[in-house]
């Protein structure tokens, strides 16, 4: 038994059992119902979260014969029910269905399928908004965004008893860290497409990655000193530098952007590490008011990793209790 397991996680085989023919007709035209229907009705945002599960177990199953033409359906059915925008969107689905297969099969961890999606997404999108601009489709400019901002305030809230300067700010915030907000989205979304994608896939008895315990994961000294030395770099450039669109200062406050979300969910998971030496199990509930905590309070979960990650709290407490 023990080698029949090994030669099957060895092998390129997705399926621990291999599904009934009909499960794969089924399942292929439920995703071109899913496609069309989600098109014609305008949820085409949810069909195409939930249509990866679906073309995936087709290639799964069926291989790239059944998959090729599957995926060209989809995007006829998308072209000529809507447009080419909601055609683009389907074959990125398909291409991250088709991403999703080749890294579980070569059996890649779930953090690096997690990392490797999150990053054609992100590059997608850039490519979206950069073709945008320049076919002219969004005619926008540093200069013409800076006067409908300062004009929308103007217009909207001085009458009002907001601060103005206050939501300016804001606006000023949101336009140099727009990359990592993308980033961001794009991580989270992925975070849920693949945690869905590969749940639904073990129900089919698919070998499929999983997480190893998160609050054991940590973060290296090194990178908490790179993030800190980069901040303090950054907040010196941002003093001599009066131009907050200077490219370097966008590129850095961006990478820190994202780079800090690192300590954030290193703080989530020393936080749930403490946790877990009071109680063994941690309620639904409970996870719920972490993660709103989470974006209420990042910057406490930001300074908890980052003092976790330079100091190993978690390792220096197990070893006072005898390495447990």
């Amino acid at each position: 038994i023990e080698k029949a397991i090994n030669d099957l996680l060895l092998s390129k085989e997705i399926f621990i059992e291999k599904p009934s023919k009909e499960k794969i007709w089924i399942f292929s035209i439920i995703y071109l119902l899913l496609t069309y229907f989600g098109i014609r009705f305008d949820f085409w945002y949810i069909s195409g979260f939930f249509s990866v599960f679906f073309i995936l177990f087709s290639l799964a199953d069926g291989g790239f014969k059944i998959f090729i033409p599957l995926s060209l359906g989809g995007i006829l059915i998308s072209y000529f029910t809507s447009n080419i925008m909601l055609a683009a969107f389907t074959a990125v689905h398909i291409i991250i269905a088709l991403m999703i297969y080749l890294l579980i099969i070569n059996r890649i961890s779930k953090v690096t399928i997690i990392l490797c999606i999150t990053a054609f997404l992100f590059l997608v999108s850039s490519i979206f908004f950069i073709t945008l601009l320049k076919t002219g489709y969004l005619n926008i400019t540093p200069q013409g965004a800076g006067d409908y901002i300062n004009n929308y305030v103007m217009n909207e809230f001085m009458q009002k008893s907001m601060d103005a300067e206050i939501l300016k700010q804001s606006f000023e915030q949101l336009k140099q860290t727009f990359p990592s907000i993308i980033f961001s989205f794009s991580f989270i979304y992925t975070v849920i497409l693949v945690q869905y994608t590969i749940s639904s896939l073990a129900k089919e008895k698919a070998i499929i990655p999983v997480f190893g315990s998160l609050r054991l994961i940590t973060v290296k000294k090194s990178y908490a000193t790179l993030y800190l030395l980069l901040s303090f770099i950054t907040y010196l450039i941002q003093l001599n530098i009066d131009n907050d669109y200077n490219m370097v200062v966008l590129i850095l406050v961006n990478f820190l952007t994202i780079f800090k979300w690192l300590f954030v969910f290193n703080g989530i998971f020393t936080f749930v590490y403490f946790m877990h030496q009071n109680k063994k199990n941690v309620s639904i509930l409970e996870k719920i008011l972490l993660l709103a905590a989470v974006f209420i309070l990042n910057f406490l979960f930001e300074v908890i990793g980052i003092v976790d990650s330079i100091f190993s709290l978690r390792r220096k407490y197990s070893d006072y209790m005898g390495g447990k």
